[in-house]
């Protein structure tokens, strides 16, 4: 403590003895560098601030903006009060807490609007803030889908009356806002559909339609049967195909030519037909006895009257005498019939063939590679020159994805590999934003640490190298200025008396300026003559 109470008398002193220039000079150089601190210190104590809340609507943004003046509690406002930013450290705080009191409200209104209703509400009245209120409630789950940024939803129910046999299902519509370079798929639809119909009496998802910001129907009810599902579901298969087919193609291209210089688009044609065959197969060649049978006949008969049509010997009763001549012998007739029947066991395939659904019928295949590119020129004046591959290297790359893919030429797959150039301007718009964006913030980080090593710098030249050199002064001078012994110890008990040294020059000039300083301060010259007598004790 005595040292530091040493260092600051002995300053003042300093300081007295200058003039009034430099002592301007040293309290400006002494208050910018203060004045630098400070803005340095704020500057880098800065709190960072992250999003809030963002795309608000003008009552919840005022909402909240109310609650943050009541709390204390720095914000920013950004795109026009829809974003609203606060210090990083309580985000997550601010979020729980205005969730709690059912802030933001997403733009409409809930059932709170029955917190505040009056006794003398009318029935039509009450149905109708009801209806609003499953509207906003509806709304609000709705949009808590990450793809989804505003949705507005309307309920049209019919009233019930008597003097109808059948009464009207109620219908519903739901408009969305979907975030760009977002989009919902057709399974997210058809929970939106379900949702809203699940929400409201009576109401089927068939009667949900739902449409997006462009006007453009996303679900306008679904076909009875399940057709639409089912082509939804073909159109996803066939998809997935092709994105498949040219993921594996392009993967084995970048591998050789490098990334993004290789297109591949493949056109695939599925057979969505469902075959269903029965076949009977039968072999002439393998064939058993399964039964047999054998039938035998033989027949004897007895003459016959035989003579001319007419005559006395073909009318029965006729006599011998009226008979001309006797017939002649006959011999009786005999006839045998045999009948053999046999029954093949035949050797019989029965096939179900079920024809599989999703079969590739034809894959058409487009291919375009980029060329080679060779540098000329230097500095600002290099060029990029484009150069086509060669015709060995494309047909070994037409090969290649001919494999990778699985042509099948039987099946009739086209397959086509082109080398053209490719627009490359934005990639570079973007690479030149991209240094230009670090190139901003490396001048910003030097600026930043150059900015505080001037102020040390100048801190060190203009206030504590003077300081050092003045304090150094100062001890050489009182140090020459301390009384010299007239007979040294050694001396005085050997008896042997010395002789006393010449005042030099410089000690002379010394004394004359204490003298001098003892003339203009006494008071202080006297504590200093004091101070070494208690050093010397």
């Amino acid at each position: 403590m005595e040292g530091i109470s040493k260092f600051f008398s002995n300053f003042s002193v300093w300081f007295s003895e200058l003039n009034t220039i430099r002592k301007a000079l040293i309290l400006s150089g002494i208050g910018l560098f203060l004045a630098g601190l400070l803005a340095m210190s704020f500057w880098v104590q800065k709190p960072e601030y992250q999003v809030l809340f963002s795309k608000l609507t003008q009552e919840d943004a005022n909402q909240i903006i109310e609650k943050l003046k009541g709390e204390h509690v720095p914000y920013q406002l950004e795109q026009a009060g829809g974003t609203i930013m606060v210090p990083s450290n309580q985000v997550h705080e601010l979020r729980l807490k205005l969730a709690g009191e059912g802030i933001p409200s997403g733009g409409g209104v809930g059932f709170e609007i029955f917190d505040r209703a009056s006794l003398g509400m009318t029935e039509f009245v009450q149905n109708l803030n009801f209806k609003r209120a499953l509207e906003g409630e509806l709304a609000r789950t709705i949009s808590q889908l990450e793809e989804i940024e505003s949705v507005r939803v309307h309920i049209a129910t019919p009233k019930k009356s008597l003097f109808t046999e059948k009464d009207q299902k109620p219908t519903a519509s739901v408009v969305l806002k979907i975030k760009s370079n977002r989009k919902l798929k057709d399974s997210q639809v058809d929970g939106i559909a379900n949702l809203v119909a699940s929400s409201v009496e009576e109401l089927e998802a068939e009667k949900v339609s739902i449409i997006d910001m462009h006007g453009n129907i996303l679900s306008s009810g679904r076909d009875e049967g399940g057709l639409t599902s089912l082509t939804r579901t073909q159109v996803e298969y066939q998809r997935g195909i092709e994105k498949n087919l040219e993921d594996r193609a392009k993967s084995m291209l970048e591998s050789m030519l490098g990334a993004g210089k290789a297109v591949v688009r493949v056109s695939a044609k599925i057979n969505f037909e469902q075959v269903e065959k029965n076949e009977e197969l039968f072999d002439p060649e393998s064939q058993v006895a399964r039964s047999e049978q054998r039938s035998e006949e033989s027949n004897v008969g007895s003459s016959i009257p035989s003579g001319m049509p007419g005559t006395v010997s073909n009318v029965p009763g006729a006599t011998g005498a009226q008979q001309t001549a006797p017939a002649p012998a006959m011999t009786p007739p005999t006839s045998n019939k045999t009948q053999e029947t046999i029954n093949y066991e035949l050797n019989k395939t029965i096939k179900k063939v079920v024809q599989q659904v999703g079969d590739v019928k034809k894959l058409s295949v487009a291919v375009i590679v980029d060329g080679i590119y060779a540098e000329e020129g230097e500095g600002e004046k290099k060029t990029r020159k484009y150069q086509p591959r060669s015709e060995e290297e494309m047909k070994r790359l037409r090969v290649i994805v001919e494999r990778a893919i699985g042509i099948d030429d039987a099946r009739g797959d086209t397959i086509e590999v082109a080398n053209a150039p490719f627009d490359t301007s934005s990639e570079d718009e973007a690479r030149k934003a991209l240094e230009e964006e670090a190139k901003k913030e490396l001048w910003y980080n030097l600026g930043r640490y150059g900015v505080t090593a001037l102020l040390i710098l100048l801190l060190v030249l203009f206030v504590v190298r003077p300081l050092m050199n003045w304090v150094s002064t100062i001890g050489d001078n009182l140090e020459a200025l301390r009384p010299a012994p007239l007979v040294e110890e050694e001396e005085v008990e050997e008896g042997r008396p010395k002789l006393e040294l010449a005042p030099i020059p410089e000690a002379m000039e010394y004394r004359k300026m204490v003298s001098e300083y003892a003339a203009q301060d006494p008071q202080h010259t006297a504590e200093l003559v004091r101070k070494w007598l208690k050093e010397k004790r």
